[in-house]
């Protein structure tokens, strides 16, 4: 039985393939949507802006030729918000000062939109439905205005923003006893992403 259902999940993988990683980073980015719930109020709406600025206008910039986005990251945040709007009343896009904005207007509508894309990505999944995360990720996540990205860039320009930006991660060690047990985590801060980027890579 545990070797039929090892053979199901594997067939399920197999047929969505192509759009695994995607479908992995939209099932990562979902749940920590779905896990602001808990937040305060105004936490909650600055980090729901911060999600739709980010798809909607900043990662367009990365993008300054053509009309596709190419990176599975880049497809499943644009997928998320362009899904949202075509599915949901949670975010208005406007136009002020010949600048388009993404506003969130419903909290609530955000995070029940969240809940039934997630569900979906999940069956997906699951049942190796190949071809409704084709449709999904070619509708919503694949294709942008570029229109939108020429403005977007110009403003990122005039800003001098970067199209990218990389952080240090703390290192967490643990601090164990005699016997071997873990009594406590040492925290520290190296400030080397080279030697943390190749670190990682022998992981």
């Amino acid at each position: 039985m545990v070797a039929r259902a090892a053979e199901l999940v594997s067939r399920s993988y197999l047929a969505i393939d192509t759009y695994l990683g995607r479908l992995e980073a939209a099932r990562d980015e979902l749940r920590e949507e779905r896990d602001r719930l808990g937040a305060e109020r105004e936490e909650l709406r600055a980090a729901e802006r911060r999600t739709v600025d980010e798809a909607a206008r900043l990662r367009t910039a990365r993008e300054r030729l053509g009309t596709q986005l190419e990176e599975d990251h880049m497809r499943n945040r644009q997928a998320i918000v362009h899904w949202l709007l075509a599915n949901t009343r949670a975010i208005d896009v406007r136009r002020r000062d010949d600048k388009t904005y993404f506003v969130v207007t419903d909290v609530g509508a955000f995070h029940a939109g969240v809940g039934r894309l997630l569900a979906e990505v999940q069956r997906i999944k699951s049942e190796g439905d190949y071809a409704t995360a084709k449709q999904l990720f070619e509708t919503y996540g694949v294709h942008f205005d570029p229109e939108l990205r020429d403005e977007v860039v110009a403003r990122v320009d005039h800003l001098n923003l970067p199209s990218y930006t990389g952080f240090v991660m703390p290192k967490l060690e643990p601090v164990k006893d005699e016997s071997g047990v873990i009594i406590d985590i040492q925290i520290s801060y190296p400030c080397d992403l080279t030697l943390q980027m190749l670190e990682y890579s022998e992981l």
